[in-house]
């Protein structure tokens, strides 16, 4: 478990849906990058959560950065497989049903 679990928000998986609907997907792209900011506040890792976010957009290199997303979502959740997580952050459906309520865990 992390050091600071109360770096990571809880938040509201319908509401993760329904905004990243109403802006076509641009809430989805927040939310990564709002992860991996918490993330790496929870795991005290020394990664840059705006270079995981820009990686995340760019096509066959954002599998590597969700894999990335995930290993560290493993570390803090201790519950949360890389798998998992790399799937969730690629389809937002899976992410707000899978991910989120792991995160809500330990928020």
């Amino acid at each position: 478990m992390a050091e600071t679990p109360n770096s990571v928000t809880k938040r509201s998986p319908v509401k993760l849906l329904v905004f990243t609907g109403i802006t076509f997907g641009l809430y989805w792209l927040y939310y990564v990058h709002q992860v991996n900011k918490e993330l790496k506040e929870a795991s005290g890792a020394s990664y840059s959560p705006g270079v995981r976010t820009l990686t995340f957009l760019i096509p066959f290199v954002n599998f590597y950065a969700v894999w990335q997303i995930g290993q560290t979502a493993n570390e803090v959740t201790d519950d949360l497989s890389p798998g998992v997580a790399a799937i969730g952050l690629l389809v937002p459906l899976f992410g707000a049903f899978l991910m989120q309520p792991k995160f809500n865990e330990i928020a």
